[in-house]
């Protein structure tokens, strides 16, 4: 029979993600590929994680602080957690302002489950 890895050998990704349908759906994606998730329904909420560890995949566009100024803040803490921004918003623009903030990379909404979880795996292996 095979085994799984214990909770501490899995890696945690951490979704911060207004919209409450898309938050479940990426957890159970993510969990289903054998990732640790914690869940958050907005920055300010992910934030108040103390010394948050694996890797953050953000919402671009969410009330409050959005994705771009949720990594300004992690990084002014000097904070290295990977990050994966998602987005709805198709421009040139949000990419490079993305990738300037930190983000390892950008994902467009609807996003293709192999192609997010290889862009985790590659952002973890990374840092």
């Amino acid at each position: 029979m095979p085994t799984t890895a214990s909770p501490a050998d899995r890696p945690t990704i951490h979704v911060v993600e207004d919209d409450a349908a898309v938050r479940r759906s990426l957890a159970f994606l993510l969990e289903s590929a054998s990732f640790v998730v914690h869940v958050h329904a907005s920055a300010s909420g992910f934030l108040e994680t103390p010394a948050a560890t694996g890797c953050l995949l953000v919402d671009y566009d969410m009330p409050g602080i959005g994705g771009l100024e949720l990594l300004r803040r992690l990084r002014l803490r000097g904070a290295g957690l990977p990050c994966i921004m998602i987005t709805d918003k198709h421009t040139a623009g949000i990419r490079q302002a993305a990738q300037a903030a930190g983000a390892a990379a950008v994902i467009e909404k609807p996003f293709d489950s192999e192609e997010l979880i290889l862009a985790i795996q590659q952002a973890l292996s990374e840092s």
